[in-house]
């Protein structure tokens, strides 16, 4: 994984995108595996502010809704992880949604998502137009280390900036509103 992290440092996709320090980096490779690599020092990092025990938080939370929804067609396959190098391997689930790679039945398949969430019970709360991908005219969405249950109170030590620009406002998140707030900007302000 050294080589793959030393080569993506100063790139963008396909080959990857840093996410935060260039140690802490979400990775698509040519041999289908999504990597994210959490660093156990990130909080020395000021890994977006987060701390340590956050950071941890999210890379359970991420595997813990991965395996809820599993059954989910739009949501990458957990493959593998490593709690002491704290490593998630996910299969392949495209590129980042663009006005070149848009599905014609974008509007649909975003219906789906919200009501496969809703249907499993899940707020993704951090959805922002990096979490949105395509692979073969088929919208993805990634990224769970935030989700909670419905209607489940954000904890107020969660950080302000989860969500970016496309929630609702600060801790009221909604997953309709970002979703198509995210394709939005994707489709009008690339």
């Amino acid at each position: 994984m050294g080589k793959i992290l030393d080569k993506i440092k100063s790139t963008t996709y396909p080959q990857g995108k840093v996410i935060g320090p260039k140690e802490n980096c979400l990775v698509i490779s040519d041999n289908i595996i999504k990597e994210t690599r959490f660093s156990p020092g990130m909080a020395k990092m000021g890994y977006h502010g987060h701390g340590n025990e956050l950071h941890k938080f999210t890379f359970y939370n991420e595997i813990k809704w991965l395996k809820k929804l599993n059954n989910v067609d739009f949501i990458p396959n957990l493959i593998s992880y490593d709690e002491q190098l704290l490593t998630i391997k996910m299969n392949y689930v495209g590129e980042p949604l663009s006005n070149v790679n848009i599905p014609k039945n974008w509007k649909e398949q975003c219906i789906n998502i919200i009501n496969k969430l809703v249907e499993n019970n899940c707020s993704h709360n951090d959805i922002k137009p990096e979490d949105i991908l395509v692979l073969n005219d088929k919208i993805h969405l990634v990224d769970y280390g935030w989700a909670t249950e419905i209607n489940e109170s954000i904890p107020p030590n969660w950080p302000d900036t989860i969500g970016g620009d496309f929630k609702f406002d600060i801790k009221n998140f909604n997953d309709h509103y970002s979703l198509f707030m995210s394709i939005n900007y994707i489709l009008y302000n690339e």
